[in-house]
């Protein structure tokens, strides 16, 4: 499995119940078929351009450790929800930035002299 990142952007009309149901049901998408590491929801911020008449957008940042189908499946369903602008999804190369401190030291074994 590899690790990924993916960026969304929420329409700024919807209220925080259905940004929150949103949220939920693309973080189950991801924890049913893999893991997720860090989300950080960067709130309404202004859009560099105009994208469906909307100059401001809900942003949402999502690292997690997934397959490639994954990701395809996730795509697939921020295709099918109207309130997402637009989103991105890159594989991530060092992902230790984003890991919390126990677990880096998990990963990285320690060479004994």
């Amino acid at each position: 499995m590899r690790y990924y990142e993916t960026t969304y952007i929420l329409s700024p009309d919807i209220s925080v119940e259905e940004r929150q149901q949103i949220q939920n049901k693309l973080k189950d998408v991801i924890k049913k078929h893999g893991r997720l590491v860090k989300e950080d929801d960067w709130g309404r911020r202004r859009l560099a351009y105009a994208i469906d008449h909307k100059d401001f957008g809900n942003y949402v940042y999502l690292v997690y450790e997934a397959d490639e189908s994954t990701v395809h499946k996730l795509e697939h369903e921020m295709n099918l929800i109207p309130e997402i602008l637009r989103y991105l999804s890159v594989r991530v190369k060092n992902v230790e930035p984003f890991l919390p401190k126990v677990e880096q030291q998990v990963e990285q074994p320690q060479v004994q002299e």
